[in-house]
């Protein structure tokens, strides 16, 4: 499965045990950026699952912040991709964050899960991979 992944702690060990995300996804076409710049970056669609952050870089703010997994997806629908879409996964903490993403990509026709970062998140990626 070729997976992309946006979340600014998938090293430091920070919230919920995030740098686990990466051992949840071995073995799939992992897809990894820590922030904005570099999501941009690496998009090379297709992708089966796109996983996604909010606040990156420490910016816990507003939903209009620049630095967001929300610019990404504003970013991202602009680019042409194969169908069928990929599966969004939003697990980010901030509720209105999670709620402006997956209100955007309901306009372009994704499918999203939410799902808030925690030790059941990585239970529930497990699964729904099929581990």
């Amino acid at each position: 499965m070729r997976i992309m992944v946006l979340d600014d702690e998938l090293f430091t060990g920070g919230f919920e045990q995030r740098d686990q995300l990466p051992r949840v996804l071995t073995g799939h076409d992992l897809t990894l950026a820590i922030t904005l710049e570099e999501a941009k970056k690496k998009f090379k669609p297709p992708y089966d699952l796109i996983l996604l952050d909010f606040d990156l870089n420490g910016n816990f703010g507003p939903v209009d912040n620049p630095n967001t997994g929300l610019a990404f997806i504003k970013w991202m629908v602009g680019i042409k991709q194969p169908a069928p879409l990929p599966q969004v996964i939003l697990h980010s903490v901030s509720q209105k964050g999670r709620k402006a993403m997956h209100d955007l990509l309901d306009l372009y026709g994704y499918h999203v899960i939410e799902f808030p970062f925690s030790k059941a998140y990585l239970t529930f990626l497990e699964s729904f991979l099929g581990r």
